[in-house]
């Protein structure tokens, strides 16, 4: 691994891109779509319980640092790839989230058999959070 490359990535738009990638999902599973979502689930015999606060706790700190480690692979790759410009950006975080975060989870839901409402539900957040992060990082490097 070329870790000169580690060197040169903006750790500040890393850190922006982690918080914002993390507040979509807060904002996406519960405010925006969260009924939708727990109603979808149910109809799937997933029924997620009400977290303690500590059960909570450690699943936001969980998320937080897969955010982390999703927005620093994208930071790397942008950097490795010189994408610049907010078109660019965009063009590769779609390219992204739907060639490996969309395809990825695709195949577990046929598998699964679960409804393409859910599957639009669980993965419009990923996909969204990584065409902002790719934006930022196009942008701000």
């Amino acid at each position: 691994m070329n870790f000169a490359l580690l060197t040169s990535i903006n750790y500040l738009a890393v850190a922006v891109s982690t918080i914002i990638y993390f507040l979509l999902g807060s904002l996406w599973f519960s405010t925006l779509f969260g009924t939708m979502w727990a109603q979808e689930l149910a109809q799937h015999n997933v029924i997620i319980k009400e977290p303690t606060a500590g059960d909570m706790m450690f699943k936001s700190l969980l998320t937080l640092i897969t955010n982390f480690v999703t927005c620093l692979a994208l930071a790397c790759l942008i950097s490795l790839t010189g994408i610049s410009g907010i078109f660019s950006g965009f063009t590769f975080g779609l390219l992204s989230a739907v060639g490996v975060a969309a395809t990825t989870l695709a195949t577990t839901f046929v598998w699964e058999s679960r409804s393409i409402k859910l599957f639009l539900l669980d993965i419009g957040y990923p996909m969204l959070g990584i065409i902002v992060s790719s934006v930022i990082f196009a942008l701000w490097q």
